[in-house]
């Protein structure tokens, strides 16, 4: 059956009846007050074989009514509103009732369903304005592909609905129809699907948003989205900021009512944070059960990830007052320069779980940028670090787990000449390859200073002696170097040669008050140069070396 011409079904002829799936060509205007009765099985599809259109022209004193046959309004008694094609719809002052019957066409069962999952171009767009489904099953509104809501839509209200709200791309947040109500709802939820945000938005507070799939924050109008103070946000999917243009994220705002993200089952992607991240913060938030991988970045909740060449942008979203509760694998990972802002502080990460099980995951990417937090009670009370390169000035500061590192950590280059700084406190333990090198291949040094009752400690993976290298002093390591109060213990693993140290240029006596333990060679070894000048083991410098398998110093 089919309408091919426009038409009116006016309020002096109403009620209007409708029998199985009537296919509208041209335009169907319905005059304020009418009531259209709708068989079992029933429905209206504007679009589906040419232009096809719906002006429904209810007003506030006369508004028209649109419900099944059954006066007890039995939910899913008829299909409901297909829109397809392009041709834009308009509904005013509109109350749908009993729709959203199970279909045979492919499509999701709801009462209002435009466009369609499988063909191109069947993007309609339908104004809103004072809409109410009610007694229904399935979405009161799904919106596929590019389906929009007419600018100006307002007042979608959904009641007693054996199913949720709505589902709809998440850049159709903007022109989701506000100030309507939703009560009575089996699953309160306004379901956003994978999508790009071109353009600034905020997200309404009370809106139960849900996100089932990525949603892509990027393009030339630098868009930022904004999820306000004390908002509640079920999550699936999760947020990728800045991939491939500039874009940013801003969640919550500092000391106000807490934002939170949690899963619509077991765990939701995270945040990635990708080199063209900018405007980015998030305050006063917790962010439950995340970690699903959402973009081939490995799990974890949230990653902050430079450029791979390290000559691009790189972002550092700040993060205040922010938990981050059972993450899958990892909390946070830092990589290729990605790091937290300035201002950063108050982070707190707890049970952590998965493979790594870590709070932080950091690779190439400065430490010194981890801010202040509460980040023991997860699988791994580490702070996982994998290949440092250390290009600029960088401070290691104590927290209360230590840090681990694979792979090595390399202190040099040839432009910045950069210093490490270790505070008093640190610990940092190395797998059995690893070593600290300083100023191996360019020119770097390190400031380790600890005090008597809170050294710097370097030691292995486990506690036994060749667990790891040991700390490396290269060719063009500085003079200003230092090691004060530090504890070396578990070295020696060879490089080629074993020893707790290892020097390849006499730069002083730049061990003092420290202790060197079981090395699985020498405390420190000399490498392949003149007569040395120094003698670590003076009485002045206060070196202790207790249980070396090798000599004290070893070397020329």
């Amino acid at each position: 059956m089919s309408i091919t011409a426009s038409e009116t079904w006016t309020l002096a002829e109403s009620p209007h009846v409708v029998h199985g799936r009537l296919s509208v060509r041209g335009t169907l205007t319905i005059e304020a007050g009418a009531t259209v009765l709708f068989a079992d099985t029933s429905g209206l599809t504007f679009g589906k074989y040419g232009a096809g259109s719906l002006r429904a022209q209810g007003s506030a004193s006369a508004p028209i009514v649109m419900r099944g046959m059954d006066t007890a309004g039995s939910p899913g008694a008829w299909i409901g509103l297909t829109f397809l094609g392009s041709t834009p719809s308009e509904m005013h002052h509109v109350s749908v009732s009993s729709c959203g019957r199970e279909r045979t066409d492919s499509q999701p069962p709801g009462c209002l369903v435009l466009g369609s999952r499988f063909i191109p171009g069947d993007d309609p767009t339908l104004f809103i304005d004072h809409v109410t489904v009610q007694d229904a099953a399935g979405g009161a509104v799904i919106l596929q592909r590019e389906s929009r809501f007419g600018a100006g839509s307002e007042a979608l209200s959904v009641r007693n609905v054996r199913g949720h709200i709505a589902t709809l791309p998440a850049g159709e947040t903007a022109r989701f129809p506000l100030a309507g109500t939703f009560a009575g709802i089996d699953t309160s939820q306004v379901r956003l699907t994978h999508d790009t945000l071109r353009d600034s938005l905020t997200w309404a507070r009370d809106i139960p948003w849900t996100v089932l799939e990525p949603v892509l924050i990027e393009g030339p109008h630098q868009p930022v989205l904004t999820i306000p103070a004390g908002a509640t946000l079920l999550m699936k999917g999760g947020f990728i900021v800045g991939r491939n243009a500039p874009g940013g994220l801003q969640i919550g705002t500092e000391g106000g009512p807490t934002v939170t993200l949690r899963p619509v089952d077991e765990s939701w992607g995270g945040v990635d944070f990708l080199p063209y991240a900018i405007s980015s913060a998030i305050s006063d938030a917790l962010l439950d059960h995340c970690g699903a991988n959402i973009e081939a970045r490995g799990s974890g909740c949230v990653h902050i990830w430079g450029d791979y060449a390290g000559s691009g942008p790189v972002p550092a979203p700040v993060f205040k007052n922010v938990s981050i509760r059972d993450a899958v694998d990892i909390g946070v990972g830092l990589n290729y320069g990605g790091r937290f802002g300035a201002g950063s502080t108050n982070l707190t990460i707890t049970g952590t779980n998965g493979t790594t099980g870590t709070p932080f995951f950091v690779h190439m990417s400065p430490l010194s940028s981890i801010p202040a937090g509460h980040y023991a009670g997860n699988l791994r009370d580490v702070i996982w670090t994998y290949q440092l390169e250390i290009r600029q000035d960088e401070t290691w500061h104590k927290y209360d787990i230590p840090y681990f590192n694979y792979g090595g950590v390399w202190v040099g280059d040839s432009t910045t000449h950069p210093t490490l700084t270790v505070d008093p406190g640190v610990t940092m333990a190395f797998t059995g390859a690893g070593a600290l090198s300083i100023g191996w291949t360019a020119p770097g040094a390190i400031r380790a200073v600890g005090t008597v009752a809170d050294p710097v400690t370097f030691t292995g993976e486990t506690d036994t002696p060749g667990s790891w290298t040991g700390i490396v002093i290269g060719p063009y390591a500085d003079s200003s170097s230092v090691f004060d109060h530090v504890v070396v213990a578990n070295g020696g693993a060879p490089y080629p040669v074993s020893g707790a140290f290892h020097f390849y240029v006499d730069i002083g006596a730049v061990i003092r008050n420290t202790v060197i333990r079981h090395s699985a060679g020498c405390g420190v070894i000399i490498v392949n140069q003149p007569p040395w000048s120094t003698d670590f083991t003076a009485p002045v410098l206060g070196n202790t070396f207790e249980s070396n398998a090798g000599a004290a110093q070893c070397g020329p």
